[in-house]
C-alpha cells in the first residue's frame, strides 16, 4: 500500500485542505499546493502557537525547524511603528539540528501597515541581511535576548534594520496586570 507520507496527503486531499498540481514541461512533477481553505489553518497554527508559548512550561531551549521558527514570527508580527517607507531584511536560517542542510533563506518586508516574511529569494534591495542558527534566531525572537548578545547571529548592512526585523517579529509577552 501507499507509505504513510502518501496516506496522509491523500487524506488531506480528500478533506480539501490540499490540492494535486502537476507542474509544467520540464518539471512534469506533481506537488500539493494548499486549497484557499487550507491556507486558513496558519490562522489556525497561529492561534495555536500564541496559546502554547504562554505555558508556564514552554520548553524554551527546544530546537525549532527554521519553517516553524518563521511561522512563529508571523504569529507575532507587527507592524513598523512611525516609520516612513517600508523596511526589507533578508533572513537566512540555519537548522542548529541538521548543520549539514542547507541554510533556509526568508524575505521580512516590515511597513506601517504590516509585516510579513516570506520563503526564498526575491528581487530587489535589502536594508541588511541577517544569518543565524535557529537556536540562536530562536533566543532572541522567542527568549528575548537581544541581538548585540546572541551568539551565531551575523548581520551585513544596517544593524538598525536587523533590530527593527526583530522588534516587528519577536513574542512581546502580554502584560499581566
Amino acid at each position: 500500500g501507499p507509505g504513510p507520507l502518501s496516506q496522509r496527503l491523500q487524506d488531506l486531499e480528500d478533506a480539501g485542505v490540499v490540492v494535486r498540481v502537476m507542474l509544467p514541461e520540464p518539471a512534469r512533477v506533481v506537488v500539493y499546493d494548499l486549497t484557499e481553505w487550507g491556507h486558513g489553518l496558519e490562522a489556525v497554527n497561529t492561534a495555536l502557537a500564541l496559546w502554547a508559548v504562554s505555558s508556564p512550561r514552554l520548553p524554551l531551549e527546544a530546537d525549532m525547524s527554521p519553517d516553524t521558527l518563521v511561522l512563529a514570527m508571523r504569529a507575532h508580527a507587527r507592524p513598523l511603528p512611525d516609520s516612513a517607507g517600508e523596511c526589507r531584511v533578508a533572513l537566512g536560517l540555519s537548522d542548529s539540528r541538521h548543520p549539514d542542510r542547507d541554510r533556509v533563506d526568508y524575505v521580512a518586508t516590515m511597513t506601517v501597515a504590516g509585516t510579513t516574511v516570506t520563503k526564498g529569494v526575491e528581487p530587489g534591495p535589502v536594508a541588511a541581511e541577517v544569518y543565524a542558527t535557529t537556536r540562536a534566531w530562536k533566543a532572541c525572537v522567542i527568549g528575548g535576548v537581544p541581538l548585540a548578545d546572541a551568539p551565531d547571529v551575523a548581520i551585513v548592512g544596517d544593524p538598525a534594520a536587523a533590530r527593527a526585523l526583530l522588534d516587528a517579529t519577536r513574542l512581546a509577552l502580554p502584560d499581566v496586570h
